[in-house]
């Protein structure tokens, strides 16, 4: 979408994201990683932001103090935008407000820090960058077989926003109130949830014996119904191409966890690989119509069926297919 083919307000503006910010930190970590790091300044990873636009701190990891103080970017700020740029979670974005507990942080190489310059207020680039414009925008520009984004997402992302700040305010403050809202609600299901966990817990081990039973009840004929492992009814349980393929810009579909969907194989980002190596990939995975795909690593669980005759080059190491089933 070109910024002349969208219809700007009076009063409002529309630019390019990378006009309207700083430019785009991430941070790093020590040589030998963080894991054996016990205390020090608190380092963030895509891990530690929530789909909701907060924080989860249960397990926080650390970098020295000293490593901290010679960094020069990737230092968390009050009201800093923070997105993740890779993996399965790329684009969840969450916001540094009041509340953020740690008065020193900083993020880790998978997080970028987005500022504004002053013609937008933080909040409103928060929510614009969260909305589903904004992460639309970034499924367009994530790329690799484990997809991500680079420092150039920002170009060709236009943002529209009305110049007078004061109503930027408003409209902040707007959306705080629905979204605070939405999510009371959402914390009122999950704690009825909570109260119901071992109702449920019980109904999820044994709902394939309560659907028996009630089938059997209304159909005594299905009495020979048999109980039966994945392995036994598949005539091929498998996974993808676990060395890095060499990426086409056309030729034969690379399918990765990223390009499940509810309804099927979505090939709107899909990558390719040549026909020669494709042909390679099939030798061990060759996915066809009415396959089950599941996502084993990233997005765990993430499930759908193949649904197209188009011939697949391959799928990724994070994806294990149920072939065939008898």
């Amino acid at each position: 979408m070109s910024q002349e083919q969208i219809q700007v307000p009076k009063g409002w503006e529309v630019k390019d994201l990378v006009d309207v910010i700083q430019p785009l930190e991430n941070g790093n970590r020590p040589k030998g990683g963080v894991s054996k790091i016990t205390e020090g300044i608190p380092s963030l990873g895509g891990e530690h932001l929530n789909y909701n636009g907060e924080f989860n701190f249960g397990k926080i990891k650390f970098v020295p103090t000293e490593f901290f103080e010679k960094q020069q970017r990737g230092i968390i700020k009050l009201n800093d935008v923070l997105v993740v740029k890779d993996g399965a979670t790329t684009g969840k974005t969450s916001f540094v407000n009041e509340s953020f507990p740690y008065k020193q942080a900083c993020v880790n190489e998978h997080v970028f820090i987005i500022r504004p310059k002053e013609l937008l207020i933080p909040k409103y680039l928060f929510h614009y960058i969260r909305s589903t414009f904004g992460q639309k925008k970034i499924l367009e520009k994530t790329r690799g077989t484990i997809g991500g984004i680079n420092t150039t997402f920002v170009k060709d992302f236009p943002i529209i926003f009305p110049k007078n700040k004061e109503i930027q305010k408003k409209i902040v403050q707007k959306l705080d109130d629905i979204l605070g809202q939405l999510e009371e609600k959402k914390k009122a299901v999950f704690s009825i949830i909570e109260q119901n966990k071992e109702k449920i817990d019980f109904f999820e081990k044994n709902w394939l014996s309560f659907l028996i039973d009630s089938e059997i009840e209304k159909h005594p004929q299905r009495k020979e119904w048999k109980l039966k492992k994945i392995e036994e009814i598949c005539t091929k349980i498998t996974d993808g191409e676990h060395l890095k393929p060499k990426i086409t810009s056309e030729g034969i579909p690379f399918v990765s966890a990223k390009d499940l969907k509810e309804n099927g194989v979505d090939f709107s980002h899909v990558l390719y690989v040549d026909k020669s190596d494709a042909e390679v990939f099939r030798k061990k995975c060759n996915p066809e119509t009415n396959d089950i795909l599941i996502g084993s690593r990233g997005s765990v669980g993430r499930i759908c069926i193949v649904n197209t005759d188009q011939i697949l080059g391959a799928i990724e190491s994070t994806i294990k297919i149920l072939k065939n089933f008898n």
